[in-house]
């Protein structure tokens, strides 16, 4: 497992570490789900960034096929 230091201003890690609190998790578990979330919706972001590309590489081929 890696371990790794991270800065944040003073406020937000209080707000962090509060609302971590507040269900009854830890902090880094908090940052851990925030981390597992960010890189899900990266993931799901490129994957429309492909679907777009071939929709409007191959138009014509989606058209006919819609209309087959």
């Amino acid at each position: 497992m890696a371990t790794m230091t991270v800065r944040v201003p003073d406020e937000l890690g209080a707000t962090l570490r509060d609302e971590a609190e507040s269900v009854g998790i830890s902090v880094n578990q908090a940052v851990v789900t925030a981390i597992d979330e960010w890189l899900a919706r990266r993931a799901d972001e490129r994957a429309d960034d492909v679907f777009r590309t071939i929709a409007t590489e191959r138009a014509d081929l989606l058209h006919r096929l819609g209309t087959a």
